[in-house]
């Protein structure tokens, strides 16, 4: 009795094109999924209502020394020495640190929206609103206005 290969070839058809969906779907919606994610870390949008804020607290040498050491403590890991987004963990991160230098997109920021993006954190960053009293938060601003852009070397 000699079986006929088309016939055995039919019968796994059906299998093969059920398991090519279920590969389909799971692929569908991983990448879904991931695009959903890769979005909420995207977008960073603060409230109009943040360019309003005025930095109470003037940017004097003792209110810049106070923000270099919150920034040593709190941001330096991440946006690094220099404040351009290459600190020891940003490899490590899924979303690159935003480059705080005069090169970068914070120095078109106002002081408001500054302090609400450090208040209010965005993942990976974390929120220093519990963490960080006002003025610390202001003094940081005052220090991030202080970084130049590097010079390529």
């Amino acid at each position: 009795m000699t079986s006929d290969p088309q016939s055995h070839h039919d019968g796994l058809k059906p299998r093969g094109r059920a398991l090519a969906l279920w590969v389909f779907a799971i692929f569908a919606v991983v990448a879904a999924g991931g695009s959903i994610v890769l979005l909420s870390y995207s977008h960073w949008n603060p409230p109009d209502s943040a360019n309003q804020l005025k930095n109470p607290q003037p940017p004097t040498p003792e209110s810049v020394r106070n923000g270099n050491y919150i920034y040593v403590n709190h941001c330096q890991s991440c946006h690094g020495t220099a404040g351009d987004g290459h600190g020891e963990r940003a490899k490590s991160l899924s979303v690159q640190p935003s480059d705080l230098t005069g090169g970068g997109r914070v120095s078109h920021e106002s002081d408001g929206m500054i302090f609400w993006r450090i208040s209010e954190g965005h993942r990976p960053m974390p929120a220093y609103k519990h963490k960080l009293t006002d003025q610390e938060r202001w003094d940081l601003v005052n220090y991030l206005r202080t970084l130049k852009t590097p010079t390529p070397q």
